[in-house]
């Protein structure tokens, strides 16, 4: 948008009334069961994931399925076949207990993939060290058009968000607009830029550019996230 273009009211109106929706779509109740984190939302429940051999079993289903997912549109799959050892990577991290990656079911409880925090990273400003989670997605191939995916997406946005806890992710160049406009309406977050990133840190398998966006954003930000 440029400085000088002017927003009538009714624009505005019309603007306010969609972030307005989007925000009740994307709202979620906290509560617990078995000692788990549990976000509700009126299409998705999400449980927090722990280390116990049902949650593990949960985790490499999912996984699984996105190696498939991988295979077919990226010719690589995740860097560790032995599933164990990735789950310990990606469940177990810096601070998960407070922000873990979940288990995610619809309305139907049907496990439609895993969300939330898979890694977490300290970055520099300066002095100052800050603790990013890098929140990922993934759905299950059975769901991947049912429009489930990006309301797990914002719910965790929203939690993470309401726990003060700063966050960056990724997605692909041409979902770019959605990012800008639908997460904006109701999460802050910044675009840093593109560059090409790779499944794991060998860069054995390179999938393409990326796009990057964090929640804070700082002169030196996007050279320390890969």
């Amino acid at each position: 948008m440029q400085k000088n273009e002017v927003i009538s009211n009714e624009e505005s109106d019309v603007n306010d009334k969609r972030k307005e929706k989007l925000k009740k779509l994307f709202e979620y109740e906290e509560t617990s069961e078995n000692g788990k984190i549990v976000l509700v939302n009126k299409k998705v429940k999400l449980v927090q994931l722990t280390d116990c051999k049902e949650d593990r079993e949960i985790y490499k289903t999912v996984t699984a399925d996105y190696n498939t997912f991988c295979m077919e549109n990226i010719h690589g799959v995740i860097r560790n076949s032995n599933l164990d050892e990735l789950f310990n990577e990606e469940i177990l991290h810096k601070n998960y207990e407070k922000f873990p990656l979940f288990a995610c079911y619809n309305s139907r409880n049907e496990l439609i993939g895993t969300f939330g925090s898979r890694n977490a990273i300290v970055v520099k400003n300066g002095n100052k060290e800050i603790t990013l989670h890098e929140l990922s997605g993934r759905l299950m191939k059975k769901y991947e058009n049912s429009g489930i995916g990006s309301i797990a997406d914002a719910v965790m946005g929203n939690y993470f968000t309401n726990n003060d806890q700063p966050f960056f992710f990724t997605g692909w160049s041409d979902k770019r607009e959605y990012f800008m406009k639908v997460w904006n309406y109701v999460i802050k977050c910044y675009f840093l830029g593109s560059k090409q990133r790779y499944i794991d840190k060998t860069q054995s398998v390179d999938i393409g550019n990326q796009d990057f966006y964090c929640t804070v954003t700082f002169d030196g930000l996007f050279n320390q996230l890969s």
